[in-house]
């Protein structure tokens, strides 16, 4: 009987030990989503998800990234030879995106899909290539898109795809607007592609670079528009290759300016090979196109539009103007260049250093009148002004100013016309040097009808001049 009860009893015990093991490990079990890699946090810092942890498998080629926002919500996949190279964190659908500096192979990164609450921001040291394919993204508080990899950074827009980025600052009070624009890039970016996008800069900059950026999207389409600043700000050198740009903004639809290093190729420059280029600036003394060093231009075709008035700038004791096109020095041989500068005291074209004309077809239209502080502080508007030599040897030149006060073609240096076809009127006249090669026909302005009926059969000028009075 002894050993019956002995042997009944480490039978229990045995079904006791059984049954608490079997409940701390149902207690310890963890289910894991495999399809989902979004942690919800309040704020970004509350947030580190580690792709490699999640040990999850992906059908994208190495080297990939794939990010969709659906509204509230984000997927994010990652390569499988990508898991213990690449970190995402971010609060719901702001998303962050860390590539491990010793990585320095080609990164794809597609991002799609769409919110009114997101943004994207990614750091390394790769090359990588961005694909926007279809994302529309708002950011309330700062930029849409923060690249700040500093290397070789390709923005393809996808075929046939439409996107839009949109910054903002949500608080009236906040001084967290230290972002510079709503696509922001570190390094030096090429837009590639057949897509279009829509940027907009709602508190500094729609688009900036601090390094030099491309523009070779033949087929593409990109709209860049400022309330506050510049619609697209490049450092270094703005290279348009092909493809088509719209800017407007209240101070530049183009600004290039240098930077710090004195090393740095082209620093401060403008080149134009080809492609389509709209820039309009509504600001007063703004400038359409505003270039820090040269600007040359070689085909294509611009237009650009100043509508602004001059000011007195208190800081500077010096009235500022408005030109459609701003920059050192000017060396146009081929392409179609069309400027016009609306407000008083405006510029056409306006340069620190000299002209030179080759090729191409420059046609400038001024309209507005003279700017007067007072009887002792006034600027003129001209069509051109340029404080060097200003040498027309080939091509179209087509110059015509509104005003009476105003000069088409304005210089304290010398002009040479040695073999392009130029007409200039202006209401004063201009003196070419005696070592030019031909004769340029310059009209003296009196009154807009007086020009219009002498010159009816330039249809450039008629409709330019037409055109100046309507839009008074």
């Amino acid at each position: 009987m002894k050993k019956t009860t002995s042997i009944f009893g480490i039978l229990l015990m045995c079904c006791i030990n059984l049954l608490a093991t079997s409940c701390n490990n149902k207690g310890n079990s963890t289910t894991t989503d495999e399809n989902s890699t979004s942690i919800k946090a309040d704020t970004p810092s509350d947030e580190q998800t580690t792709v490699a942890e999640e040990i999850r498998e992906s059908t994208l080629p190495d080297g990939c990234i794939s990010i969709v926002w659906k509204m509230d919500s984000v997927e994010i996949d990652v390569a499988n030879n990508l898991h213990d190279k690449v970190k995402t964190s971010g609060a719901s659908t702001h998303v962050r995106v860390l590539v491990d500096e010793s990585y320095r192979e080609d990164v794809q990164l597609e991002v799609k899909g769409t919110s009114r609450n997101g943004s994207l921001f990614m750091d390394g040291k790769c090359p990588l290539k961005l694909v926007l394919n279809g994302l529309n993204l708002t950011n309330p508080d700062s930029a849409a898109i923060n690249i700040q990899d500093g290397k070789a950074i390709n923005v393809e827009l996808a075929k046939d795809s439409k996107n839009e980025l949109t910054d903002g600052l949500r608080g009236k009070d906040d001084d967290s607007d230290s972002h510079k624009a709503a696509f922001f890039v570190h390094g030096h970016a090429t837009f590639t592609g057949m897509g279009t996008l829509e940027i907009n800069g709602k508190v500094k900059h729609a688009y900036q670079s601090d390094e030099y950026t491309v523009l070779n999207h033949a087929g593409g389409t990109i709209k860049a528009t400022s309330d506050k600043e510049d619609a697209f700000h490049v450092k270094q050198y703005l290279q348009v290759q092909s493809g088509t740009l719209n800017t407007i903004a209240k101070e530049s639809g183009i600004d290039v300016s240098k930077t710090k290093s004195e090393n740095d190729e082209m620093n401060g420059q403008l080149i134009f090979e080809d492609g389509m280029v709209w820039a309009i600036s509504n600001g007063k003394a703004g400038k359409a196109v505003k270039v820090e060093s040269d600007f040359t231009m070689k085909g294509g075709k611009l237009a650009a539009t100043a509508f602004g008035e001059a000011y007195y700038d208190g800081k500077k004791k010096d009235i500022a103007s408005a030109s459609a096109v701003k920059c050192n020095k000017l060396q146009m041989s081929g392409g179609d260049m069309t400027l016009f500068a609306k407000g008083d005291g405006g510029k056409g074209l306006n340069t620190d250093g000299d002209i030179n004309v080759t090729g191409g077809k420059l046609h400038v239209v001024t309209t507005g009148g003279k700017f007067e502080l007072d009887e002792e502080t006034d600027t003129k508007p001209h069509g051109i002004k340029c404080d060097g030599n200003i040498t027309l040897a080939g091509g179209e030149v087509r110059v015509a100013v509104e005003s009476k006060k105003a000069t088409s073609i304005k210089t304290d240096w010398k002009i040479f016309t040695n073999g392009a076809n130029v007409m200039a009127v202006g209401g004063k006249s201009f003196k070419t040097s005696s070592k030019s090669t031909h004769e340029s026909p310059v009209m003296q302005q009196r009154l807009l009808y007086d020009v219009r009926t002498a010159e009816r059969k330039n249809d450039w000028l008629i409709r330019c001049l037409t055109a100046a009075s309507r839009s008074k």
